[in-house]
């Protein structure tokens, strides 16, 4: 049996694409003819029977994995091209949690490749019947599914320890990642309409952000820079136009994107500074959330036995004895009746 701990899985999109153009997916024909056939001819060379394998019990338990996806707004030429390929396209979520009955098999005996294929099958079908858990966390839909988990989280605090805090801190959690991962994805569609220059600093400034934790800075300058870019939108837009394209085509092209851009690029700004605000709120909601997890686990260690008190001269430990306990917490002249004085008292 082999049962795997809870586990999170982060799958980037670029990292992704990278790793299957290194394996030589999407390459041509000839291309993969030019690799070494003798790795296919192995098995041939053995002549022999394929190798079964048995097991009385087999049994392979993933219980949990926390998967997350996160895309990409710029890639390469050959990446994107790969992209078109798979057919498949990605949509950004995080933290969706996904549950997942194990394999079980008993008395197998079949070959390596027979169990690898239906090790593989098993939990590509129960991949594919969490499809509503993992809608459920997409950032398009301000991942509903993370707010649900929130409020629940808070709700049972309030009603095990009448935690009225944990309430307010999981929702206020809940409510802002929504918010910002909502507020994000509308931020995301309106930057695909605006010019590379323009969106390489929305792409600065947020990556600036993400990094250094400074969300809310990252928000203001967001904001500014959509509003300054709106105001400049029509002449910028122009210009470019008549460089890249040239002519009158040019000229009526770029101005028509600078009409499109003095509305789109303050209105990406606000929802910039409102994604960013709401990623501030969230953040000092998670930390709020973790000091107040940590000081009541710190205040729940509480004495379970009075200390016993010891002497100095004799070390060997003593029975509790409830007078001599309370003789260590006053300062008053000992009793005589005691066999040891107060200044050979210690606790343990």
């Amino acid at each position: 049996m082999v049962t795997a701990r809870r586990f999170t899985v982060i799958i980037e999109e670029k990292l992704l694409l990278k790793l299957l153009s290194f394996f030589g997916y999407g390459h041509s024909e000839a291309e993969l003819e030019k690799l070494d056939e003798s790795l296919y001819e192995k098995p041939s060379e053995d002549g022999g029977a394929l190798k079964h394998y048995y097991f009385e019990n087999l049994k392979i338990s993933l219980p949990q994995i926390k998967l997350s996806v996160f895309t990409s707004h710029k890639l390469p030429l050959d990446l994107k091209a790969l992209k078109g390929t798979l057919g498949i396209p990605l949509i950004r979520f995080e933290d969706a949690v996904i549950n997942m009955y194990p394999f079980t098999r008993v008395h197998p005996y079949e070959t390596q490749e027979i169990i690898i294929n239906d090790v593989l099958k098993h939990f590509r079908e129960e991949l594919i019947s969490q499809a509503a858990q993992i809608l459920g966390s997409v950032d398009f839909l301000g991942n509903p599914m993370g707010l649900l988990n929130d409020v629940t989280e808070g709700v049972s605090e309030l009603i095990k320890y009448g935690n009225v805090g944990g309430l307010i801190r999981n929702v206020t959690h809940g409510v802002s990642n929504s918010a910002a991962k909502f507020a994000g994805t509308l931020s995301d569609g309106l930057g695909k309409t605006m010019d590379n220059r323009h969106q390489s600093e929305r792409e600065y400034i947020r990556y600036h952000g993400a990094t250094s934790g400074e969300h809310l800075v990252a928000g203001i300058h967001g904001l500014a820079q959509g509003i300054i870019g709106g105001l400049t939108s029509v002449i910028t837009s122009t210009v470019e136009g008549v460089k890249t394209e040239g002519g009158v085509s040019g000229f009526f092209s770029g101005l028509g994107k600078g009409l499109v851009g003095t509305v789109t690029k303050p209105v990406a700004g606000a929802l910039d500074f409102a994604s960013e605000t709401a990623q501030t709120v969230r953040d000092m909601a998670s930390l709020s959330n973790h000091r107040g997890s940590m000081s009541s686990v710190s205040g729940s260690h509480v004495a379970v036995r009075d200390r016993r008190a010891c002497s100095l001269a004799s070390p060997a430990l003593r029975p509790t004895d409830r007078s001599s306990f309370s003789t260590l917490r006053t300062t008053s002249t000992p009793s005589s009746s005691l066999p040891w004085s107060q200044s050979t008292l210690t606790a343990c």
